[in-house]
């Protein structure tokens, strides 16, 4: 053990080399900052994104094109998933496999995207209140952490069933400090309360949606939001084999990271777009979520879809062993 003495001595030698890097007339918190602003420009250079400031918020807040969140959480970190790449590879040697790495991250995957563009817009309309929908608690912890960046009051409306398998989720939101209200069904139930409780409060409530369904704009800015998906794709596939994908695979579940990821390719005729939906016991079944594939043209949420729904027009339940 060290002796008070040597103790002493070293804090003091420490001290002394800390009071040498301050120049005359500096403080101690000016030369904090000044290294915070030089990680901060680091962190920026690597990211490419850079902050400024908005006037008539009284502080530094993002703008949406160029949003610096410390996490770097817009531009979403894809790897090589090496056992997949090496198994499609004994077949066909030139494929290259860049899945989506999403769960990494701890603010509600790649949901975060749209959720703090959302909150900021929320922010401009003046609104002080948000209110969201969810199923698995993905889109609901994000917009729970949007609104705690901008200080925001959030209420996120939950299926009960969902509520039940997502626990971990739901705390997650709460420690955030949204409020979650379980309703009674999935989230097509959720969906329909949350839509409610915002036209009861159109004034001070802001319903900040994290799928491409429901009335416009909300799927047009999710689809925007949701395009650094693809661009980010674009952008690595050029920088690993110099072209473009052949196919570009997506889960189609609510539509966000479908879209997202086919945004950037529709017009390109070479790429193949493949969307996956749950079959469940088999679309003859009626046992399934396969609304693109077996679903007919309804109206629900103030939009026109396709929507899985009974000869007189009611929307029916889908089957999945999942959430949401």
């Amino acid at each position: 053990m060290l002796s008070r003495t040597r103790k002493r001595s070293r804090a003091g030698a420490a001290l002394g080399s800390r009071t040498s890097e301050l120049g005359s007339g500096t403080s101690w918190a000016e030369a904090d900052r000044g290294r915070e602003l030089e990680q901060m420009r680091e962190q920026e250079t690597q990211s490419g994104f850079r902050v400024r400031r908005i006037a008539g918020y009284g502080g530094a807040y993002h703008s949406i094109k160029r949003l610096r969140w410390k996490r770097n959480a817009s531009l979403l970190r894809r790897t090589f998933n090496r056992t997949l790449q090496e198994h499609i590879s004994n077949h066909r040697r030139w494929t290259r496999d860049l899945p989506e790495k999403g769960r990494s991250y701890h603010c509600g995957s790649y949901k975060i995207n749209n959720a703090l563009a959302q909150a900021m817009i929320a922010r401009r309309l003046g609104c002080s209140r948000v209110v969201a929908a969810t199923g698995a608690g993905q889109h609901g912890v994000a917009t729970a952490a949007a609104c705690a960046k901008f200080s925001l009051e959030c209420t996120v409306f939950m299926g009960t069933a969902d509520k039940e398998k997502q626990f971990s989720n739901v705390l997650s939101m709460k420690l955030f400090g949204a409020q979650v209200k379980s309703v009674e069904g999935t989230f097509k139930d959720a969906s329909t309360e949350a839509i409610r409780n915002w036209v009861g409060n159109l004034e001070t409530t802001y319903y900040l949606s994290g799928t491409v369904v429901g009335p416009h704009p909300s799927p047009l800015m999710v689809r925007e939001f949701q395009s650094v998906i693809g661009k980010e794709t674009r952008r690595q596939a050029n920088q690993l084999w110099g072209g473009k994908p052949d196919v570009l695979v997506a889960c189609v579940g609510s539509g966000s990271n479908a879209l997202g990821l086919f945004h950037e390719f529709v017009g390109d005729e070479d790429v193949r777009l493949v969307g996956i939906e749950a079959a469940g016991l088999g679309l003859d079944s009626g046992k399934h979520s396969a609304t693109l594939a077996v679903g007919d043209v309804g109206v629900y949420h103030g939009s026109m879809s396709y929507l899985l729904q009974d000869d007189e027009g009611q929307i029916l339940k889908p089957h999945s062993v999942g959430v949401g």
